[in-house]
């Protein structure tokens, strides 16, 4: 455990598994109070209990990012509860496999944007809301994907969205840099996840 977020409040999303679980046990190690947010009680409510025995605190809240009123009700309770938010990592997404673009059904491709591309506009919306009405700054950090620069066949969906976090990404460190809020994306390249290998 160190102090270099103590004090601060951070929020995870996609936090069950993968990069997510590893990045919010990460965040409490360095201090913060970490709310771990995912559609996966069980497995989230593990992470949580992960942190807390290795002296660190967090807590639950479960959100499906395909849909808004619960991305603002995420919001809404950290801020109702923990009286701040200093940091968010929208890193919730979802993979599916193989298809070509003329193959996909449009509620495949909805699916993939809505949570992928959508769920981090919106995350983002709320995230700097609750930011700009502390008025101390924060910082957001957006998984997006090295497939957000370049392209494969068979993940057309995937792409477009990835593509789209990066242009958001870059569009609100522009618009909220003088605000103090920061704004990044990382570009993971191929990770092996439960995500990764169940689609």
């Amino acid at each position: 455990m160190s102090d270099e977020l103590s004090g601060k409040v951070a929020l995870v999303t996609g936090a069950a598994r993968g990069i997510g679980q590893a990045s919010a046990i990460r965040t409490a190690r360095a201090g913060a109070n970490v709310v771990v947010s995912d559609i996966l009680e069980e497995e989230g409510g593990q992470v949580v209990e992960m942190i807390k025995e290795a002296g660190g605190a967090a807590t639950f809240v479960r959100a499906d990012l395909s849909h808004e009123e619960e991305i603002s009700g995420l919001i809404n309770k950290i801020t109702s509860d923990l009286h701040r938010l200093d940091g968010a990592f929208n890193n919730a997404g979802v993979l599916q496999h193989g298809k070509s673009l003329h193959e996909l059904a449009t509620e495949e491709w909805e699916k993939v944007i809505n949570i992928d591309l959508t769920g981090v506009f919106l995350c983002m919306k709320y995230e700097i809301m609750a930011m700009l009405d502390r008025g101390v700054g924060g910082a957001i950090v957006n998984t997006a994907s090295a497939l957000g620069q370049v392209a494969i066949t068979g993940a057309s969906e995937y792409i477009a969205a990835k593509h789209g976090v990066l242009g958001i990404t870059r569009a609100a460190a522009a618009e909220y840099g003088a605000k103090g809020i920061r704004v990044n994306a990382i570009l993971p390249g191929i990770v092996e996840t439960v995500a990764r290998q169940t689609g």
